[in-house]
């Protein structure tokens, strides 16, 4: 059952006590709440990527008497973003430090090449948790030209690969 009270036809007065009584508990209820206070609790979720699975080296052995282009080895790099951050994935210039990519041998020498990176399938992380790797592929090329006058021994570079919300 639904009670409602009605101040229609009530003598001025009347309602003044009305309204004076409805200020007074309200002035009561505050002064009762005078030993309360309301706690927000929050959390906020960072836009974070980690590589979780660095890559392999890229490595060939290359023929200097192979006149046809060398394969491309590659390379995976793995790694996790807050869900639905989106990200970028960058090199360096590797430790030439030039537009041009270089192999360097100790003792002198080098071999440019090329260094490409696959676009990730996901455009945004997925989370933390288990199964939720993003993988970018890393290709390197040289052509024969590149390495046909090129002294025996080790050509290396090193090139930083960084994953960013």
């Amino acid at each position: 059952m639904k009670h409602t009270l009605s101040l229609r036809g009530l003598a001025p007065s009347v309602l003044v006590a009305v309204c004076a009584a409805f200020a007074g508990s309200a002035q009561a209820q505050s002064a009762q709440n005078d030993n309360a206070t309301t706690l927000r609790v929050k959390a906020t979720i960072s836009d974070k990527c980690r590589v979780s699975s660095g890559a392999s080296d890229i490595a060939w052995t290359i023929d200097p008497a192979d006149t046809a282009l060398s394969t491309s080895p590659t390379a995976v790099v793995k790694f996790k973003c807050t869900k639905d951050a989106g990200f970028s994935v960058k090199l360096d210039n590797g430790t030439a430090q030039s537009v041009q990519r270089k192999l360097t041998r100790n003792g002198g020498g080098e071999i440019t090449y090329t260094l490409l990176r696959d676009v990730p399938t996901q455009a945004k992380g997925l989370g933390f948790g288990t199964g939720k790797d993003i993988e970018v592929g890393l290709r390197a090329t040289v052509t024969p030209a590149q390495y046909q006058d090129a002294a025996s021994g080790l050509y290396e570079d090193s090139v930083l690969v960084v994953i960013e919300p």
